[in-house]
Formats: structure tokens, sequence, C-alpha cells
């Protein structure tokens, strides 16, 4: 027979696992929670292609081009059109750039007295970056063009790249 001590001893130590056990589920259980529910709140942005992507600046293996989309937010029932550039470095070398972007806004160039609009890029070999619809794309590869059917009225009329290479 067993004593007094052992059982107790054995039930303190089934007791502590069940309770690591069941700590281990919870944590489990709320991680899954907490990455669905931060998926579920994500936006999803809805990317249609209006025009095929225009090629802009080809010059010693570098190719920017830039593609003209719709973004709709069906959370915000919204329809931005943006130019999304394309920059493929071609070349076996590393390629550093800086570009102005030129925007003009029903005919008026709204930044070419802004410094804001200076970028610097760096591409490695055989490297491709491309803009996206996503609100975490980099504002130096997406050029807002105009709302659909919103209360924003400008229109991008037309707009320039002054690429230097470094």
């Amino acid at each position: 027979m067993k004593s007094t001590q052992q059982i107790f001893n054995f039930t303190r130590q089934l007791n502590l696992n069940l309770k690591n056990y069941t700590m281990r589920n919870l944590i489990v259980l709320s991680l899954i929670i907490l990455f669905s529910s931060m998926s579920a709140f994500s936006q999803k942005l809805i990317t249609t292609v209006i025009s095929p992507a225009k090629v802009i600046y080809n010059e010693g293996g570098i190719t920017i081009s830039a593609k003209e989309v719709n973004c709709f937010d069906p959370k915000r029932n919204e329809n931005m059109v943006y130019q999304l550039l394309i920059l493929e470095n071609k070349s076996d070398a590393i390629i550093n750039l800086k570009a102005k972007q030129e925007l003009y806004y029903d005919n008026v160039c709204v930044t070419c007295p802004n410094d804001e609009y200076n970028f610097t890029y760096q591409l490695d070999p055989k490297e491709k970056l491309e803009g996206t619809c996503d609100l975490d794309s980099h504002e130096s590869v997406k050029i807002w063009d105009h709302q659909v059917n919103g209360q924003y009225k400008q229109i991008l009329t037309d707009y320039k790249l002054q690429v230097v290479r470094f």
C-alpha cells in the first residue's frame, strides 16, 4: 500500500502537469485567436489593372515602368486609381538611383518645389521592386492618380521622373 505522502506527491505532480497542460492550451488558443483576429481586421484591397505596364525609363540595365491600377477598398467602398512603378535591375551589379517625382494634378506641378518627392533606390543584381495597392506599399513606387466618384476631385494629368544614377 502506498503511503499518504506518496499519494499526496503523486496528486500534486498530476495537478501541476494538468495546470501546465491547461496553461499551454490557453496560450495556444490565445495565439490562434490573436492571429485570426488580426487577419480579419486587415484590409483586403482588390486590385484591377487598368492599363498594362509601359516603360518610362530604360538605361544601362535599369528599366522603370508604370501600370495604372484601380485599388478598391470594400470596407470603405472607395476606388483609388494609382500609377504603380516597377523598377527592375537587369544587370549583374548593384545599382543606386535618385528619382524626383514631378506630379502634375490638373496641369499644375504640385511636387516640383517639394523635396519630399525625391527618392533613392538601391537595387541588387536582377532585383525587381514593384508598387502594390497595399497600404504598406512604399510611396516611392506608388503614385496617386485620382479617386473614382469620391471626395477628392484632383486628377493626375502628367508625371515625370527625373532619374539620376550614382
